[in-house]
């Protein structure tokens, strides 16, 4: 076998990069002709580069190079995370409820901070929000096999009952209060209704289970085979809330894009079809801890997202819709009783 190029030492720019991916391939794949391979640039984030490998037949990749959000420099560690999370979905689907869609790991080069691993055709939730209303009943039909989608993983996780972590959460909110973003009224306020409902919020045991740690309608794939999820990282055993309450936010800050601005009046159709999804498969959730880790979830963003240097239009875009997100959730967890029941 011919011997694995040296990805970590090799210049980092998009040329440079697609090569090594290219030799990476050769190397892993000595039957395929390298002539045939090609190396497509699919995304670019604050957290990866992202490409597709083929060969245009057989053989045909989603290769991720992983990089620190803050110093863009390469990340090992987000990496290995990510090629274990990979590597204990595909272990842990031989055994679910039933069969949940994902890419398999492919190859780990830690050094490098690259995962490789199988292609998975389809498009995200969050194309299908954009064509809305056009494609009305296949958006909602979707967001409820999102919902299906998450409820499979947490069942096939180590599952436990436990209650919310709501006051070592709410901890973690105190570095934002010195960040500009705590002088605005509205997240002043939600602090202070965390802070008045964090008991209440602990007080209702529920399911524990590994968590995606990034679920959103990014990270939701329909095509012929179905829902398939991507970029899991199991990180911790916790609340399922914690992968809940961030997808329900997301969906509605999606919704509230220009883009997608058509599915704004849906927006709590939509968030009851996918907990109608998931609720068939892990039964129902207390309503004040997931109101409460909603608001939680809402304003820490709110505040790390205020960090990421941006243009003016689109900073104050961002500030209004964390800031309108805020104050619903805001409003929600102060009209929901301790008793409210589940959901």
């Amino acid at each position: 076998m011919a011997a694995r190029p040296d990805l970590s030492t090799a210049d980092a720019g998009p040329s440079a990069e697609r090569a090594r991916l290219l030799a990476l391939a050769a190397a892993l794949r000595p039957g395929v002709d390298p002539a045939r391979l090609r190396c497509t640039p699919l995304a670019r984030t604050r957290n990866s580069r992202v490409y597709e490998v083929s060969d245009g037949g057989a053989l045909r990749w989603a290769a991720k190079v992983c990089v620190d959000p803050w110093t863009r420099a390469p990340s090992p560690e987000a990496a290995r995370i990510q090629f274990d999370a990979l590597c204990a979905l595909r272990d842990r689907a031989r055994d679910a409820r039933a069969p949940f869609g994902r890419p398999d790991p492919v190859h780990l080069d830690e050094a490098a901070s690259l995962v490789v691993m199988s292609w998975v055709e389809g498009e995200s939730l969050t194309a299908d929000l954009r064509r809305f209303p056009r494609a009305a009943a296949t958006l909602e039909r979707h967001v409820e096999e999102a919902g299906r989608w998450l409820a499979l993983l947490h069942s096939a996780g180590p599952g436990s009952a436990g209650a919310l972590p709501a006051e070592r959460k709410l901890a973690g909110l105190t570095d934002a209060l010195r960040l500009e973003t705590a002088r605005d009224g509205a997240f002043v306020r939600a602090v202070a209704l965390l802070e008045r409902y964090a008991a209440d919020a602990a007080a209702a045991p529920h399911p524990w289970s590994w968590i995606h740690g990034d679920f959103k309608p990014d990270n939701i794939l329909f095509g012929d085979g179905g829902a398939a999820g991507i970029d899991a990282q199991l990180r911790n055993v916790t609340s399922v809330l914690e992968d809940v309450a961030p997808f329900l936010n997301s969906l509605e800050l999606q919704c509230a894009l220009p883009r997608a601005w058509r599915a704004r009046a849906r927006r709590a159709a939509l968030g009851a079809r996918f907990l109608a999804g998931y609720t068939k498969v892990m039964g129902p959730l207390p309503l004040l801890p997931l109101a409460w880790a909603r608001l939680y979830s809402a304003s820490a963003l709110w505040a790390y997202d205020m960090t990421i240097a941006r243009s003016p239009v689109k900073a104050l875009v961002a500030y209004r819709l964390h800031r309108r997100l805020v104050e619903r959730l805001s409003a929600e967890l102060a009209t929901t009783r301790p008793a409210a029941g589940t959901g």
